[in-house]
């Protein structure tokens, strides 16, 4: 059965990768608001890129990266583009996506879900390390998520996306943790 997003997902490809910043000398490495990092026309970055992660995880996951890109680039690309999260996220555990200092709810809560979603679909091309190093840049937001609500109205779609990124932390931080045990008795 062919995938009918499939080159959509391929041809938009290459502008996705492009709104990252890939400097490994740079402080905004793996953030992908290009506003923000390159062209300077925000202070603030736009925590709503680095969703991303997932899509991409996706397609490495499925083994549908075009020719010629390789797997290994691609979650290079991934790892930094996780990390690239931790250098925006504000003291509070926040992103911002509008305003600076906005504290996005929605944002914060979709970003953690998008990034610990990657995890799930990648935690055997992983290092341990790696994982760990980004679910501790992921657990700010969960913290921030725990600790703050939207006050500007009922909005499902931003609950729902809470819930998702509490219950896929539960889900792979036990996981983890079983992990680590199992380690240690074997």
């Amino acid at each position: 059965m062919t995938n009918i997003y499939e080159n959509n997902a391929i041809s938009a490809l290459p502008r996705v990768l492009a709104l990252f910043d890939e400097s490994p000398v740079s402080k905004t490495q793996g953030v992908g608001d290009r506003y923000f990092w390159s062209w300077k026309g925000r202070d603030f970055a736009n925590g709503t890129f680095q969703g991303a992660v997932h899509g991409l995880a996706c397609l490495t996951a499925k083994s549908l990266l075009p020719k010629g890109m390789s797997e290994l680039r691609m979650l290079e690309r991934i790892n930094y583009m996780i990390s690239g999260t931790r250098s925006i996220t504000r003291g509070d555990g926040s992103l911002d996506e509008i305003l600076p200092f906005e504290k996005s709810f929605c944002v914060t809560a979709l970003v953690a879900f998008d990034i610990l979603s990657a995890l799930a679909l990648l935690h055997e091309k992983l290092t341990q390390k790696e994982i760990d190093e980004h679910l501790a840049t992921v657990e700010p937001l969960i913290n921030y998520i725990l600790k703050n609500t939207e006050s500007h109205g009922v909005i499902s779609n931003h609950l729902a996306a809470a819930i998702a990124a509490l219950v896929k932390w539960q889900q792979l931080t036990t996981a983890n943790i079983s992990n680590r045990v199992s380690q240690l008795t074997a």
